[in-house]
């Protein structure tokens, strides 16, 4: 249970996360801390919400969306495959990582601010492409210190600007951890702070995805972030092409009735829209009038190696194109770039792998139910007739399998896959299933003619009792009349009598009207 507002254990006293900012609520350490921490932080912004319920929806949105908002593939930083791993975070007490924190930031289009006791670790800003001002503000105890996950909060804007200028100042190289670095304040001077990063380019601070054994955040050193400067130059030349595909509209492929023409020597030339057939990955820049390819751009996962010609510069050398083209697709790292993209593809029109198979699952139900109720009606339209179910020989080589199989073959010949499941081995044909629809049924009738008596008041009991070979037979019928003064008549049931005394033949009696 929570603890309250403001409640802190004795273990998290010790723990401190700069100044300005306290431990707003300390959640118990069940393996469920980031979960209630990020529940208790969502109030704040107007979203109330169980860590169950979080925990549910995250969960649910890892397995719909394979591919952040980003374009970035989960998988990739998986040890294991993303179906197992939603199924081992969707348990409760499994601790939280940097993919859930994503998770949320994509569900609610927020910003989360990660704080570290340890001043060595740097804040850490988690967000979508899509993130609004509001930022939720969490302390982290990294591993060998309790692995823990707290909610913060802060009075003073400062110390919000100080956290962000702080990962802004170590995302550009600027190691200066010399201040105790610290997370969010209060709600409503949150999207004033965070307007303000925005403005200043802080929507970028945002740390890769990494699946951690235990509820941390990827809260890394200097030396494992966006140090390298080559990186830092991509991103900020990528973010000056505005009119690329994203992966929401895929590749951009305008169709222009002239294209710029450059000078090759004596020779003018310009793109063609014919590439886009013959390489469908192809995109184009009007203001850059340059080629781009969309997959390598758009769904490279951090790989040491990265083809800037065609992902960061683009491509204008319209007369060696189609060689830099070739060349381009017998790398390894266009290879697997484009079969994320494919894959994302197919997993955007059918679903991810467990959507597939809950949908066919729910279709197997739906066919296994609708024969169900087939055989089901063939059984009771025999016993209305008073027909036999059964024959006295029911092999395959037999002539007259008895009504009831003969019955099915009939039925199979105007229905197609009535015939396909009635080959099948579990085709609900053997005796001892149809006994027990037979029961389910005599079970149902007798049900509506209680109901009848009951609600008639006046009944008249017909007991009968006679021997049959070694044992006693009780038969039971009853007369009654229906609201609308018709008198009626039915078989109830024959019930064993073992033993001969006026107790033991009022008992199946009483049981059968009570």
């Amino acid at each position: 249970m929570p603890l309250g507002v403001g409640a802190k254990t004795t273990e998290t006293r010790q723990h401190t996360f700069g100044d300005g900012f306290t431990i707003r609520y300390d959640p118990l350490k069940d393996g469920n801390c980031q979960f209630h921490a990020l529940s208790d932080q969502l109030r704040l912004v107007d979203i109330d919400i169980s860590h169950t319920e979080l925990r549910r929806k995250v969960t649910n949105h890892l397995q719909e969306h394979p591919y952040t908002s980003d374009g970035t593939f989960i998988q990739e930083f998986l040890n294991s495959s993303l179906d197992d791993y939603v199924c081992r975070m969707s348990r409760d007490g499994c601790f939280g990582d940097n993919i859930t924190l994503k998770a949320v930031s994509e569900l609610y289009d927020i910003q989360i601010l990660v704080l570290s006791s340890n001043p060595v670790f740097v804040p850490t800003l988690v967000a979508s492409v899509r993130s609004s001002s509001s930022v939720l503000l969490l302390g982290h105890i990294p591993e060998g210190e309790g692995d823990h996950y707290v909610s913060l909060q802060s009075e003073a804007v400062e110390n919000i600007k100080r956290a962000i200028d702080t990962c802004k100042h170590f995302v550009h190289g600027v190691s200066n951890l010399g201040e105790n670095v610290t997370e969010a304040p209060s709600r409503c001077d949150r999207e004033v702070v965070v307007h303000e990063a925005v403005e200043a380019g802080m929507s970028s601070c945002v740390y890769p995805l990494t699946e951690m054994p235990g509820d941390s955040t990827v809260l890394e050193q200097s030396n494992s972030v966006c140090s390298n400067t080559d990186a830092e130059h991509s991103t900020q030349t990528e973010t000056t092409i505005t009119d690329l595909g994203t992966v929401a509209t895929g590749p951009a492929q305008p169709i222009l009735t002239q294209y710029p023409r450059t000078k090759f020597g004596n020779n003018s030339r310009s793109f063609s829209s014919h590439w886009y057939t013959s390489h469908r990955f192809i995109e184009y820049s009007v203001s850059k009038d340059a080629v781009f390819c969309y997959p390598c751009r758009v769904f490279h996962c951090g790989s040491s190696y990265r083809d800037g010609a065609f992902t960061v510069e683009g491509v204008r050398d319209w007369k060696n194109l189609a060689k830099k083209l070739q060349k381009h697709i017998a790398s390894q790292f266009h290879g697997d770039c484009f079969c994320k993209w494919e894959a994302y593809e197919q997993s955007s029109k059918a679903g991810s792998v467990v959507s597939q198979l809950s949908a066919e699952n729910k279709k197997k139900i739906s066919e296994n139910r609708d024969y169900a109720k087939k055989v089901t009606r063939l059984i009771i339209f025999l016993g209305r007739q008073g027909l036999a179910l059964r024959g006295h020989d029911e092999s395959t080589e037999s002539t007259n399998r008895g009504n009831f199989l003969e019955l099915c073959s009939l039925f199979g010949e105007y229905d197609s896959k009535f015939a396909q499941k009635h080959t099948e081995y579990f085709n609900l044909t053997s005796p001892s299933i149809q006994n027990d629809l037979i029961m389910i049924a005599a079970q149902h009738v007798q049900r509506k003619i209680v109901e009848e008596v009951q609600e008639a008041g006046f009944i008249c009991l017909l007991a009968d009792e006679a021997r049959s070979f070694k044992s006693e037979q009780l038969a039971l019928c009853v007369r009654y009349t229906t609201p609308s003064l018709s008198v009626r008549g039915n078989y109830m049931q024959i019930t064993v009598i073992k033993l001969h005394c006026q107790l033991v033949v009022k008992c199946p009696i009483v049981i059968l009207i009570a």
